[in-house]
This record gives C-alpha cells, structure tokens and sequence, in this order.
C-alpha cells in the first residue's frame, strides 16, 4: 500500500514546498511541464492554476 495514497499530493513534499517550488522556478504562463510518475497530477495541477504551465 502506498502511504501517500489517501493525501491530496502523494509526494514527500508538502503543498507548501510545490509552491515554494513553483515561486522559485516561476514558469512563464504556456511554459510545457513534464512530471512523470506524477500520482494525482496535484503538482501540475496547482502550477496550471497559480503559474498558468500547461
């Protein structure tokens, strides 16, 4: 069972660390991402909505 499975993002990082991420990286709106084994897509999901990355 994987233990991540029930949490919104199935990742060691909290949604707090993929935002500050995504300040950091701070993706153009259109910019492509790629996140292979992605689980929910939650990471790519929340970048759509606050970097606009398609």
């Amino acid at each position: 069972m994987i233990r991540e499975s029930s949490h919104r993002v199935c990742n060691p990082f909290t949604s707090e660390k993929l935002a500050i991420l995504g300040q950091a990286i701070s993706p153009s709106p259109g910019t492509r991402v790629l996140d292979l084994a992605c689980g929910k897509g939650e990471l790519l999901c929340t970048w759509a909505r606050d970097h606009g990355v398609t």
